[in-house]
């Protein structure tokens, strides 16, 4: 009688490996995923607090805000005039592209009745949930912030319609 004496892996013993492999490599996948979307978001923060320098910059030397009723980064002329004037050294593009945009409003203050002289926002998306926005900003939405320009808006300020449910509560 002969017999087998051939090593070798059974077929349940492969299948068990591979599938502790191929386990290990699409949890690997899921944390490089999360990493990459935190990274873009990282990146929208600053751009975001990059077009409220360049805000600031154009209320210093003009006392008023470009005019807008909510431009967004998807139009072609988004922040252009800070480009124009060298306060940005160009308009900041999502990291993916059109799935997500910047916008810009700016308010009307009733009393002296200019566009853009009441301050406005910019808003951003986040791929991720924000328990905070930065640079004293209103979140909106899990994944949505404004940020506010000069400065955060006071609740009680007659001129901050439409924006009313964005105003934030100021400590005294």
């Amino acid at each position: 009688m002969h017999r087998n004496t051939a090593q070798g892996f059974t077929i349940v013993e492969l299948l068990v490996v591979l599938s502790i492999i191929g386990t290990i490599v699409s949890a690997g996948l899921a944390s490089v995923t999360i990493t990459r979307a935190k990274g873009r978001d990282i990146r929208r923060i600053s751009d975001a607090k990059q077009i409220v320098t360049a805000l600031s910059l154009h209320w210093t030397t003009s006392a008023q805000m470009p005019c807008s009723n909510t431009t967004t980064s998807a139009s072609p002329d988004f922040l252009q005039e800070f480009v124009t004037l060298g306060y940005l050294p160009q308009a900041p593009r999502d990291p993916l592209g059109g799935s997500y945009v910047y916008e810009y409003f700016s308010f009307r203050n009733p009393s002296i009745g200019t566009c853009g002289s009441g301050g406005g926002y910019v808003g951003f998306y986040t791929e991720n949930d924000m328990t905070e926005c930065p640079a004293g900003g209103k979140l909106v939405a899990p994944r949505h912030c404004h940020i506010f320009f000069p400065g955060p808006i006071a609740c009680s300020n007659p001129w901050n319609n439409p924006m009313l449910a964005d105003c934030v509560a100021l400590k005294p």
